[in-house]
């Protein structure tokens, strides 16, 4: 039963630290999947190209020249500005799906450890260690003295817990 301590010790280890590199891991997937369509690609170098054209015009001299071409601008950007909000959309429903997929997995996971072990002792400690609560320990194993999955689960956890409390201050 020792393998199944250190089994379920590093599986909560990864699930705790595998949300810190969840947001990198959604934004390169972001990049690979949901990229700007060739209408706003299009409408970002006709933008570019006013842009310049204004820079060029003189505002006094050529003023209804000016004023038509600022228009210009000013629709392409509110298009660009549409579209962008669109794909943004997109990768939110994208990064949200992957958060619930993740974590969806992490308690099938551990559903699946405590109900297939759940009369498994992780470790056997003498009984007269664990009184009086021996048996609030082992529950839901029948042996008592023992450290039961749920409970090594729980213990796992805090202690991890406490672990990235006490590093992140420092």
């Amino acid at each position: 039963m020792s393998a199944l301590l250190v089994i379920i010790f590093l599986l909560i280890f990864i699930f705790m630290v595998s949300p810190k590199f969840l947001p990198t891991l959604s934004n390169k997937l972001m990049q690979l999947i949901i990229q700007s369509s060739p209408k706003e690609l299009q409408l970002k170098e006709e933008l570019k190209t006013l842009m310049c054209e204004l820079r060029s015009i003189h505002m006094v001299n050529e003023f209804p020249k000016y004023a038509r071409t600022e228009r210009k601008i000013n629709k392409i950007k509110s298009e660009v500005n549409a579209l962008a909000q669109t794909r943004k959309g997109a990768q939110l429903k994208v990064t949200l799906g992957l958060n619930v997929a993740f974590h969806s997995l992490e308690a099938v996971i551990f559903i699946f450890l405590i109900f297939t072990f759940r009369h498994d002792p992780v470790v056997i400690f003498p009984a007269e260690w664990l009184s009086p609560l021996g048996s609030l320990i082992s529950f839901p194993t029948p042996v008592y003295g023992a450290v039961s999955v749920p409970l090594w689960i729980m213990v796992c956890r805090s202690a991890l817990r406490q672990l990235a409390s006490v590093a992140s201050h420092h």
